[in-house]
């Protein structure tokens, strides 16, 4: 049964791994391609989500509905992933399309998570932990939607409501997970205070991309800064979703904690796998209040 979780959570860990890509390629994409320090992230990102794949313990099938295929073999998946990749470099990609790729994979591996593990007596826990890694993923989608904001200074045309709209979805995951897991409530209250005040300040700027007013305001900013913004956004974003995992890392012990005597010796191990999922970034982000650059944000 061990061996099962353990597996689990190298998968929830790679799913995180694809959030991360996903979003900087959307801010690379939003750039028209210029964005040369988006490139950089990108390529790095890229090289630290192969680790993840190779290091799965296991492999199962995993469906992708949209390219009507199962992709039966760890090798077969990784040529898939490539072959995107080098469409990203070469073709013309739209930001949609981006999302919805990485969005695809990322739900094919909860899926694959939710219908692997099966332990009747420890339900409400899995539905809390299933939850809350799909709060977790509407949460990274608004990451790389802000974080692709910046460039051409909108959200994508087709879908103007995309952002906004995933708000409800989170918030109601959360609430699920709050429902079967009452302590994440605590967990979640507590790292917000001790992030005070990112919450607070991605509302703020939030609110600066929703105002369909402020869009002319944007357009006037040098392009630099504009780029610059869109990495503000997504390394604070990141600061904010280390809360969920936080909260992930106390379900799971809580989880591991009811199982047999067997597993209590590799709770730690397996805490660590699951807070790994935290450093999603490789660069340090900032608590950007006191910041000169985010006093400017503020402003226009």
């Amino acid at each position: 049964m061990f061996a099962t979780f353990a597996d689990t959570f190298q998968v929830a860990n790679l799913v995180g791994r694809f959030q991360i890509e996903r979003g900087l390629t959307a801010m690379f994409l939003s750039s028209n391609k210029t964005n040369m320090d988006a490139q950089s992230r990108v390529l790095e990102a890229r090289d630290i989500t192969l680790s993840h794949i190779v290091g799965l313990s296991s492999w199962n099938p995993l469906h992708i509905p949209s390219a009507k295929r199962t992709l039966s073999t760890r090798d077969v998946f990784l040529l898939y992933v490539t072959e995107y990749r080098k469409r990203v470099m070469a073709e013309v990609i739209t930001l949609e399309e981006n999302i919805e790729f990485y969005t695809e994979i990322d739900m094919a591996f909860l899926d694959m998570v939710a219908k692997t593990i099966s332990v009747p007596q420890h339900d409400r826990l899995l539905i809390a932990l299933d939850a809350l890694l799909r709060a977790s993923d509407d949460v990274g989608i608004q990451r790389a939607l802000g974080s692709s904001y910046w460039s051409p200074c909108q959200f994508p045309p087709s879908r103007p409501l995309w952002f906004s709209n995933l708000d409800a979805q989170a918030n109601a995951y959360l609430s699920q997970v709050f429902r079967y897991h009452e302590p994440s409530k605590e967990t979640f209250t507590t790292g917000l205070r001790a992030r005070d005040p990112v919450e607070e300040i991605l509302y703020s700027v939030a609110e600066k991309m929703k105002d369909p007013n402020y869009v002319s305001t944007c357009q006037q900013l040098p392009l630099q800064e504009r780029f610059d913004r869109g990495g503000w956004w997504f390394d604070n974003v990141t600061i904010y979703m280390q809360n969920l995992a936080e909260v992930r890392v106390a379900l799971v012990n809580d989880l591991l904690s009811q199982l047999e005597g067997t597993m209590n010796a590799a709770r730690n191990e397996v805490s660590l796998r699951v807070l790994s999922c935290c450093d999603f970034s490789p660069r340090k982000t900032k608590q950007l209040k006191h910041s000169a650059f985010y006093k400017n944000l503020s402003r226009n």
